[in-house]
């Protein structure tokens, strides 16, 4: 199962990798003030 994921990460496209990254980056930075909204 692991060798099959290697694999898929291998054979992505170069841009995945950077829009992958860039999505996480937009969701900390619009999730992390939003929950911290809730908790204050």
């Amino acid at each position: 199962m692991r060798d099959v994921l290697q694999e898929v990460l291998v054979d992505y496209p170069q841009w995945v990798k950077p829009l992958l990254f860039w999505i996480m980056v937009g969701f900390l930075v619009f999730a992390v003030p939003y929950v911290a909204g809730l908790s204050i």
